[in-house]
């Protein structure tokens, strides 16, 4: 994937754009060299968080980005599930859905103090899926299963992949071999280096993923007013 040309943003702006996705970094981070730690001591008897409600949380993290950030548009950002519009047929869980106002349906465990909300979205209204993953370490059949599962319900619309973290010095084939299982981009939040527990962080790559973003809502605008 080709790196976004160099950041043209303002000072303030920058701080503005990625000031979310740097607090998500910064808690996220934490976490990891915590996880670390307590597998270096594999014998430990200490309890660990799941890696499903870790990556629960990046995923959630990422939403609430989302939505911030389409916050002009009509767009919505939501988990769940796509659904054949004659309703016969349903995806495969998808981490981060963007998609046009509006749902068919809604688990969400009660109208008040909700501990999930997961949505149902008609094929028609689906922007953009996000696939979400934690420590990315290679692309390996699942993942290329995945976009094959999904091609009926994204067709030529959108299908990412967002990860948490990958190794350092792996970046780039890790990027390229996304694309090369059916992804169209694919972005991470920060690379990590296990030896060292230290994260780097790519302001060239998160600009790439602010401007895909932001020309879904521009894309939608042009379309508006034509």
């Amino acid at each position: 994937m080709a790196k976004a040309s160099p950041i043209r943003r303002g000072a303030q702006e920058r701080c503005l754009v990625f000031e979310e996705l740097t607090a998500l970094a910064e808690k996220l981070v934490k976490w990891r060299a915590a996880y670390e730690q307590q597998m270096a001591q594999m014998y430990s008897r200490q309890g660990r968080v799941f890696d499903f409600v870790k990556g629960l949380r990046f995923s959630a993290g990422l939403i609430y980005y989302l939505r911030e950030r389409l916050s002009g548009t009509q767009f919505e950002v939501d988990w769940g599930q796509v659904v054949e519009d004659n309703g016969g047929h349903f995806s495969p869980e998808c981490d981060v859905i963007i998609h046009e106002r509006g749902y068919c349906g809604r688990w969400n465990g009660g109208k008040t103090d909700q501990v999930m909300d997961f949505r149902f979205i008609k094929r028609a209204r689906v922007i953009a899926v996000i696939s979400c993953k934690s420590f990315l370490r290679s692309i390996v059949q699942e993942h290329r299963d995945y976009c094959g599962r999904m091609k009926p319900y994204v067709g030529k619309r959108r299908l990412w992949m967002f990860a948490e973290c990958v190794p350092v010095g792996r970046e780039s084939r890790l990027l390229e071999d996304a694309k090369q299982a059916g992804y169209e981009k694919c972005w991470y939040l920060y690379s990590w280096d296990r030896r060292n527990l230290r994260d780097r962080r790519d302001e060239c790559l998160w600009e790439d993923f602010v401007r895909t973003i932001e020309g879904l809502g521009a894309s939608r605008n042009r379309a508006a007013g034509s």
